[in-house]
């Protein structure tokens, strides 16, 4: 299987290395595109859509990019809050006044941006399938107590990062956040990133696979074990998975098979379902990292987003150093994000990942379809990176 696209001679290692991990199997479909001071310099494809490698990943391939979408939905509030619309100190009750009650009342926007918010899963198991239905998801929030009192833990709202930023976007704009994007920012900047698809974008999607047929995220097969037979360097993080903040954040979300259904792929899940091309992510980047007049953010804006806005030990993410900006992640140590101290942006489950360095210009958006272990989930994001600034 050859990997099609335009690639650089300067950077022709990356392009081996994805034909390379096609040919062996470690990869079904994959895609990358890097633009350095605003000129593309790789955008190469390759592999298949679909588990029975029947269909070829193609130049427009869709790909779920689960949490990379934080990065977009965070836009669209950054550009509000920049518009003076939205202030980033300000109670969210002062937008949402339903939101206020049962030990929110506190709660701001500086909050939800760093997952501080207290409310990174539901009380309660959600319906599942019926993503399509935003009301949902917004009323159990609003009316449920924080896991923490707002702004005292750092907690990684997986999912719930979405509804929370996508429901004040939506009091204060009127639009819903696939809305805003399109019309702001995805389709004036040529940006082919989607939150909720059309039945034409779905044509174009590529199926998620998973590793063994199980969610690796979830560690289904070693929380059944009898802690005996687990290796003794896991149990406390199984111990931690079964017990912790882990679990209310990420066992909500269903059955593995959901993010390849069409309830999923319309819905507006902006957490954890945006669909992107690789060239879409690093344009986005690309813009965030090229100073520009007319660009969608001032380097304000982008300035202060970027810095450490909140750090970790994160009590949903097993209490790894993880930290933020203002919705972006400016390091996630098993990620690209985590050994380059100039860059922001964000990763996501499925192994995609996409991020800005505006010490080098460099927009950087790389997607897949197989969802591996978490051992090596980042393994092909990280290795390219590498490789990309090895050639620098």
């Amino acid at each position: 299987m050859s990997i099609n696209g335009f690639c650089d001679s300067k950077f022709v290692e990356l392009e081996k290395y994805l034909e390379k991990t096609v040919k062996t199997k470690f990869e079904l479909g994959v895609a990358l595109s890097v633009e350095i001071e605003g000129e593309k310099v790789v955008d190469i494809w390759g592999g298949f859509q679909d588990a029975e490698r029947q269909i070829d990943w193609k130049e427009d391939t869709l790909c779920n990019t689960f949490s990379v979408s934080k990065a977009m939905t965070t836009a669209c509030l950054l550009k509000l809050i920049e518009d003076e619309k939205i202030k980033l100190n300000e109670r969210i009750s002062s937008y949402w006044p339903e939101y206020g009650v049962n030990g929110k009342e506190e709660t701001t926007v500086f909050h939800f941006l760093t997952h501080r918010a207290g409310m990174f899963g539901f009380q309660d198991k959600l319906p599942i399938n019926d993503w399509e239905n935003w009301d949902l998801f917004t009323t159990l929030l609003e009316q449920q107590e924080p896991f923490y009192k707002p702004g005292e833990v750092q907690g990684y709202h997986a999912l719930t990062f979405g509804y929370l930023v996508g429901e004040l976007i939506r009091r204060v704009d009127g639009r819903t956040v696939g809305t805003f994007f399109k019309e702001e920012i995805g389709d004036p900047y040529e940006v082919d990133f989607i939150i909720g698809l059309s039945d034409e974008d779905i044509e174009r999607c590529a199926n998620i696979v998973i590793s063994g047929g199980r969610s690796p995220l979830l560690f289904k097969a070693a929380l059944k074990m009898p802690e005996w037979l687990l290796p003794k360097k896991i149990r406390p993080i199984i111990k931690n998975i079964k017990e912790g903040d882990f679990k209310k954040a990420f066992f909500s979300i269903g059955d593995d098979d959901a993010v390849n259904q069409k309830s999923w792929r319309r819905a507006e899940i902006p957490a954890a379902n945006g669909h992107a091309t690789s060239r879409g992510i690093a344009k986005f980047y690309s813009l965030l990292a090229n100073d520009s007049e007319d660009n969608f953010l001032s380097t304000e804006t982008i300035e202060n987003a970027s810095k450490i806005q909140s750090s970790g030990p994160d009590k949903v993410l097993l209490n790894m150093p993880i930290k933020f900006g203002l919705g972006f992640m400016v390091d996630n140590p098993y990620s690209p994000l985590g050994y380059n101290p100039n860059a922001f942006g964000h990763s996501g489950v499925g192994g995609a990942v996409g991020f800005a360095d505006k010490e080098k210009r460099i927009g950087f958006g790389f997607i897949k379809n197989y969802m591996h272990r978490p051992g090596v989930l980042f393994k092909s994001a990280n290795d390219l990176t590498k490789l990309l600034y090895s050639k620098l």
